[in-house]
């Protein structure tokens, strides 16, 4: 089914916006669908106390709380909350989906199946010191006795922490969403961290700030300022952040404010410097050693061969390595499945190819390899075929590349679809920096698994 279509799916919206309290958005079971469900006891117990239910208000809201902390055995109160919740959880993924899909290869049935998991059982799962699950009545009183992180599912967690006084339950729910471990762990896979530009450099290491630095550098600052700088910064962090959370009860939302700023050595203006670290940071973390570094690439991104105007130029530039990533990592899959339908095949009668294979999709040498099959190094090199393989896959990436429209300035220039190709080369066979491994040999791994 097409995310488009999940996205609108049949679901009546009119009939949930009109009844909050009473009508549940959930993801199946099989997380393929999501369902709606409506609940007549919840649709009984907010008439019966006079709860307005037509629209979402925090006179509700906090009514309903109140209620089910007051009638702590009672499952109704809490039920109307979890109906509640249940739209602006779905609403905060849509907005993370369409915000994020074109630059990073998410999935959105698998993060609604994080957050979106509630479906109005009336007993509440948890598990024990000792691990055993066990269930509890979906009230006040259950909630009360059980840890946060035990809690399940994500709209207990919600319900559990929420404090009126800091925050909306809209509000509070966009944040707790941002801080789901689960969520986050998996947004990370995809390259996406749902992090503030202010701890995510609190967070990264000076090491790790100077490479990206170099690599990504728009900075008008030398080494040792970005060294002092990174230093002061974390110091006067720690100290903002404490009185941040003193004031108003949370970490989320704080941003550097001028006072902060003047703590910072050397002297800064402006936040532009922090900025500028924040991106780089970024784009390192994204890919390392990613098509953007190759020289090639990298010079035709900054000669804006591609016609990027200069209010664009920054997501135009993020398009062309999202494709150029998502091309060479497709074209790699399908052009090697072709090669592994034989090899498989051949792998039955001869053990000492398969773990060759093995081998490279590991990291290994071709000198190791032959080493460890006990043949010659020219053995291996006949079996990988390493360059034949990464310049067919090169050049059917750049022929791909040439007629997409971020793209159309290769069309006119042969020698430039050249260049294209030996950087898309050395950009498929070279070891990536976070890891032992190139993009040909982990396609390798996941096709042998496969």
């Amino acid at each position: 089914m097409k995310i488009n279509c999940i996205l609108s799916q049949n679901l009546n919206f009119s009939s949930i916006l009109n009844t909050p309290y009473e009508t549940l958005i959930y993801l199946n079971s099989f997380g393929k669908d999501i369902k709606e469900k409506n609940f007549n006891v919840c649709s009984k117990y907010l008439d019966k106390n006079n709860i307005v239910s037509e629209i979402k208000s925090k006179a509700s809201d906090n009514m309903l709380l109140e209620l089910s902390k007051k009638f702590s055995e009672s499952i109704y109160p809490i039920l109307c909350i979890r109906c509640r919740l249940s739209d602006p959880i779905k609403k905060n993924i849509d907005y993370l989906y369409k915000k994020h899909k074109e630059l990073h290869e998410i999935d959105y049935l698998t993060m609604l199946s994080y957050v979106l998991n509630d479906r109005g059982e009336k007993f509440i799962k948890t598990s024990s010191v000792n691990d055993k699950k066990f269930k509890k009545p979906f009230n006040w009183r259950s909630l009360s006795i059980i840890t946060s992180n035990n809690l399940y599912p994500f709209s207990a967690k919600i319900i559990k922490t929420f404090n009126k006084k800091l925050s909306s339950l809209d509000t509070w729910t966009t944040h707790q969403i941002k801080s789901e471990t689960s969520l986050k762990k998996y947004l990370v896979k995809c390259n996406l961290r749902l992090q503030s530009d202010w701890s995510l450099i609190a967070d990264t290491s000076t090491k790790r700030i100077l490479e990206a630095c170099k690599e990504f550098n728009t900075l008008k600052i030398n080494n040792d300022e970005i060294i002092s700088l990174h230093k002061s910064y974390l110091i006067n962090y720690k100290k903002a952040k404490a009185a941040y959370k003193k004031k108003y009860g949370r970490i989320s939302g704080w941003v550097p404010n001028q006072a902060f700023i003047n703590t910072l050595n050397p002297k800064q203006s402006t936040l532009d410097n922090l900025e500028c670290i924040a991106a780089a940071i970024r784009k390192y973390e994204k890919g390392l050693k990613s098509p953007e570094s190759m020289p090639s690439i990298k010079q035709f991104l900054l000669e804006k061969k591609y016609e990027a105007s200069s209010n664009e130029d920054q997501i135009k530039e993020e398009r062309q390595i999202y494709l150029i990533k998502k091309l060479s990592k497709e074209l790699a899959k399908d052009t090697l499945e072709i090669i592994f339908k034989k090899e498989k095949i051949i792998w039955l009668r001869d053990k000492d190819r398969k773990l060759a294979w093995q081998l490279y999709s590991k990291g290994y040498s071709q000198r190791d390899i032959a080493k460890k099959c006990n043949h010659k190094q020219g053995w291996v090199s006949k079996l990988l075929k390493e360059k034949t393989l990464a310049e067919k896959i090169s050049l059917k990436t750049a022929l791909k590349l040439k007629d997409l429209k971020e793209f159309k300035g290769m069309k006119t220039s042969p020698l430039e679809i050249d260049k294209v190709i030996n950087s898309l080369i050395e950009y498929i066979t070279k070891r990536q920096s976070n890891k032992n491994t190139s993009i040909l040999q982990d396609t390798v791994n996941y096709l042998i698994k496969k």
